[in-house]
């Protein structure tokens, strides 16, 4: 099979390569001037005064973002983590994951076109 070699074929192609150029000159362009940008930022930085850090609780342990086990409190309200309604959130998601997973396994067994049954 010939493909048409015309002069709106080449038209079509000169076009296509013009925009993939420009394109890919455009995200050159973009990814310069984000480069510059980071580097006068950094450049602004000034390391001339050290930063210092006290602590005010001189004899306790330090501070922990995670909290340890068994250190929280129990739930007082439901929206409370741990409260019946954070239970109740996490069940629907479930729920509803599960749901979706039902229709579409259903779905598709409604789709698939009948096994050919083998001679016996």
């Amino acid at each position: 099979m010939r493909l048409p070699a015309g002069p709106m074929v080449r038209g079509r192609a000169a076009h296509r390569i013009a925009t993939a150029l420009t394109a890919t000159l455009l995200a050159g362009l973009l990814a310069a001037s984000l480069l510059l940008i980071g580097a006068g930022s950094a450049a602004a930085q000034s390391d001339a005064e050290a930063t210092t850090t006290t602590l005010t609780d001189a004899g306790a342990p330090p501070p922990h973002i995670i909290p340890r086990p068994n250190s929280g409190t129990a739930p007082q309200s439901a929206t409370d983590p741990g409260g019946w309604a954070q239970y109740a959130v996490m069940f629907a998601i479930v729920a509803g994951v599960g749901l979706i997973a039902f229709f579409v396994v259903r779905e598709s067994r409604r789709k698939k076109p009948p096994q050919p049954t083998p001679p016996s």
